[in-house]
């Protein structure tokens, strides 16, 4: 089952949208019982709730942890992808980077 809308705007809606489609979903939710969609925006519901001002205890402690563990998660696979590229650099291969490592690559 596909995330509902509430928790959509609740990751990405502006400051005026997102606090309140987060206590409309929570309402109707238990975080303890989250569908893997649910899981996967939890970092981006995280990220953009602190963002619009909301305070840090007002959002459920899962919701911190996983924006945590895939921040480590991210940091330590692009740590991984630096090494690699620096070897693939020192055997004068020149690699394509698609998807999320070309995105990343590019903007910052």
């Amino acid at each position: 089952m596909p995330p509902s809308t509430a928790l959509i705007h609740a990751a990405v809606g502006d400051r005026r949208r997102a606090p309140a489609a987060w206590k409309e979903w929570l309402q109707a939710h238990d975080v303890g019982h989250l569908t893997d969609g649910e899981l996967l925006l939890l970092p981006l519901v995280y990220r953009n709730l602190i963002a619009c001002g909301v305070a840090e205890p007002d959002i459920p402690s899962i919701v911190k942890q996983m924006y945590r563990s895939t921040w480590i998660r991210n940091h330590l696979l692009f740590r991984e992808l630096a090494a690699l590229l620096d070897l693939l650099k020192r055997h004068e291969i020149d690699p394509v980077l698609l998807k999320g490592a070309a995105l990343v690559a590019g903007c910052y």
